[in-house]
């Protein structure tokens, strides 16, 4: 099984979450991940977490001893907008989750983990982008679709996702939590 792992808003906490998951151990099967290799690497400086990197152009070429990352090439790693909105970080995020599911799509990998990705940031090369779950049902020619979040005591799915709490307590209707639980 290979992993594609999205690097997220490369302003905000996803690199970090890459790099510390990587160098902890906590990526335990074959993964790849989708990002700036040069926006990682100003990271791992930054952090001094000293995570061994490799640039891939697919998944294929995957080798163990260092976190691979198919660089897309999209934002180099200095002056990194870190913390604050910014339209090319939220494109460059979009992007990410892109490749990463056309991956998915065409066998390449098996499975697809979203690191977070600023929704501001996204809207302004992407107006429609309302979330992950989303743009990756949209990818995949898919109309309804819904979150699942799991632990080893609870599965949970939303009934609404990225809208206001009035909004998501109008939605809370018979039809819809039918759907839901359907899907």
């Amino acid at each position: 099984m290979m992993l594609a792992i999205t690097m997220g808003d490369p302003g905000g906490v996803g690199p970090e979450i890459l790099l510390k998951a990587y160098r902890e151990g906590a990526v335990r099967w074959p993964a790849v991940a989708y990002g700036d290799l040069a926006v990682l690497e100003a990271c791992n400086q930054a952090l001094g977490y000293g995570v061994p990197l490799r640039r891939l152009s697919a998944p294929a070429e995957f080798r163990e001893g260092a976190l691979n990352v198919v660089d897309l090439s999209l934002l180099d790693g200095e002056n990194l907008p870190v913390g604050r909105v910014d339209a090319a970080s939220g494109a460059a995020a979009r992007e990410y989750v892109v490749a990463a599911t056309k991956a998915a799509l065409a066998g390449e990998v098996s499975a697809l983990v979203t690191l977070p990705m600023n929704k501001a940031a996204t809207q302004l090369s992407d107006p429609a982008f309302t979330g992950h779950t989303e743009l990756i049902a949209s990818l995949c020619g898919v109309r309804d679709a819904t979150i699942m979040l799991v632990s080893d005591r609870l599965m949970v799915t939303h009934v609404s996702t990225h809208v206001s709490l009035a909004e998501a307590i109008r939605r809370v209707k018979r039809e819809r939590v039918q759907r839901i639980i359907a899907l």
